[in-house]
């Protein structure tokens, strides 16, 4: 019985002695796979980080001026905070650092009634500032996204929807200090200053050249008429 137990301790001492090379090639093996998927990780090119639909990529204002104290006006002015240029519509970006301005007219000359880009901004002048209340919001990239479907729901003009509708609409798409549409740019102003509306605090780049002031459309923005962008009263 003694030599039965000393053979087999034998046997599986040589089987053990042969089996650490087997152990120690897969060992090795499992080492070179470990130490090439991470060379692979860390030589391979980074993924592109995905787009965060938080971050605030534009400032925007609502404005209400006066200009013309009988004819006031109530319009959004965004100034892109980004080094990319930023969706408006399908035809239409804010360049980088750029700015632009929209707000809701009747028939101007021979373009109708309905949504334009800039006239704000070719029109404003020094008197002007002294003459209006805004007040600003951060826009997050996702805000920003829903411009573009706001500005085909609101492509009009008429006595009951003006611009303060217009401006009301597209400022309540980011800003949680929700206006309602009071109608009449002068009791806008009362709202807005319960929101802390204050005169403006900085100047808004004159745009000289009327080319670049353009009418909405669904279908593709249009360069304004001459007489769209004239304006003998300012904004």
């Amino acid at each position: 019985m003694k030599m039965t137990k000393r053979l087999i301790a034998l046997l599986l001492a040589v089987i053990m002695i042969a089996a650490i090379p087997f152990t120690a090639f897969a060992a090795k093996d499992a080492k070179e796979e470990t130490t090439a998927a991470a060379e692979e990780e860390t030589t391979s090119a980074p993924a592109e980080p995905k787009e965060n639909l938080r971050d605030t990529v534009a400032k925007m204002w609502v404005f209400v001026t006066f200009a013309n104290p009988k004819v006031p006006h109530c319009w959004i002015y965004i100034k892109n905070l980004t080094d990319k240029p930023l969706k408006v519509c399908d035809d239409y970006y804010i360049k980088a650092h750029g700015d632009f301005s929209m707000g809701a007219f009747k028939e101007r000359g021979t373009d109708g009634a309905g949504i334009f880009f800039n006239l704000e901004r070719h029109w404003i002048k020094p008197e002007t500032y002294g003459r209006a209340y805004c007040m600003a919001t951060n826009v997050s990239r996702r805000e920003m996204n829903k411009i573009p479907d706001a500005l085909k729901r609101h492509n009009y003009w008429n006595w009951g929807f003006n611009c303060c509708w217009f401006a009301t609409c597209i400022w309540n798409l980011a800003s949680p200090r929700k206006l309602a549409y009071l109608f009449s740019p002068y009791i806008m102003v009362g709202q807005m200053l319960i929101w802390g509306a204050k005169r403006p605090d900085f100047v808004i780049p004159k745009m000289t050249n009327a080319a670049y002031c353009y009418k909405y459309s669904p279908d593709g923005i249009k360069q304004c008429c001459y007489r769209a962008t004239i304006s003998n009263t300012g904004v």
